[in-house]
């Protein structure tokens, strides 16, 4: 058997951490290389359990019910996973130590890597840049190791950064997707203080710098920048689109309104066909099956 579909129920009473790792430690699973798990709700149920020795190249964690801890589904990965080519870890929180050590422990073979949960109405805001915001830090050395990377989807993060593009574009030559939903930017260099939310982020976001490293990834096809400040001019980030769309990148980011108080926004920013620019939102709607 080399790929497997596990749905676990949805009773919040159901252990179904306990449940899928029976189910993968059956011998006819030895081999397994493509797994995709649906998980049940959250649960505290103390876990006791062998490590997955399991030689995926493929895995999908997906929880459609709630916003699960790296922790709670940490067990469901494989011990070892300098092999795996693809690994998403769909609507899952990580703390930013988290985030590194998973990175640390993947290997060069990395092909697509989705980590962390896509932000709702409620966590968008349009002061996203505070400084008390709990979002995980991106770590930018380990993606010197990972030349074989396509797709790269961190949403809901902190560390989009001139250095983490550099770092993409001298060690990830193939990459073709590059995703920052609801994502804040950070810079590795000091800021003066006393500075207007949007004199902040044009330092942290220097656009022409930025687009120069997009544009040295030669094979990008899409990008989504996060979230991008402005305050009347919504038009701000007008060259950066021409010039990438000109090149066939589909380019989206999520608009952060400098002179707004409280307001919330999950809307993307996109342009139509025709040229036109504007907003559009985006929303999501959220007995064990097994498919093979």
């Amino acid at each position: 058997m080399r790929k497997l579909s596990l749905v676990c129920p949805t009773s919040p009473s159901f252990d179904w951490r306990s449940f899928a790792l029976e189910i993968l430690a059956f011998p006819t699973f030895a081999a397994l290389e493509d797994l995709l798990i649906e998980t049940g709700p959250t649960n505290n149920q103390p876990l006791l359990h062998a490590p997955v020795l399991l030689p995926l190249k493929s895995l999908t964690i997906d929880s459609p019910y709630d916003t699960l801890s790296f922790e709670t589904i940490e067990p469901l990965l494989p011990a070892d996973v300098t092999l795996t080519k693809s690994l998403t870890l769909n609507e899952v929180r990580f703390t930013s130590i988290e985030m590194q050590n998973l990175l640390e422990r993947l290997g060069s073979t990395i092909a697509s890597l989705s980590l962390g949960a896509r932000p709702n109405r409620s966590t968008i805001f349009a002061r996203p840049y505070r400084s008390d915001l709990d979002l995980p830090h991106i770590p930018t050395l380990p993606f010197t190791r990972f030349p074989n990377l396509v797709s790269l989807a961190l949403p809901h993060t902190q560390g989009p950064s001139l250095r983490l593009l550099k770092t993409l574009a001298s060690s990830c030559r193939h990459l073709v997707e590059l995703d920052f939903f609801g994502s804040v930017w950070t810079s590795d260099a000091s800021l003066p203080p006393d500075l207007t939310a949007q004199e902040h982020f044009d330092l942290v976001f220097p656009q022409q710098a930025i687009l120069s490293a997009l544009e040295s990834l030669q094979k990008l096809k899409k990008v989504t920048l996060g979230c991008l400040m402005y305050s009347d001019d919504t038009q701000k980030y007008a060259e950066i689109e021409d010039v990438l769309e000109g090149r066939g990148i589909e380019v989206d980011w999520n608009p952060v309104d400098a002179d707004a108080d409280d307001a919330i926004s999950d809307e993307y920013h996109y342009e139509d066909d025709d040229g036109f620019r504007g907003f559009r939102f985006n929303c999501t709607q959220g007995g064990p099956r097994l498919s093979f």
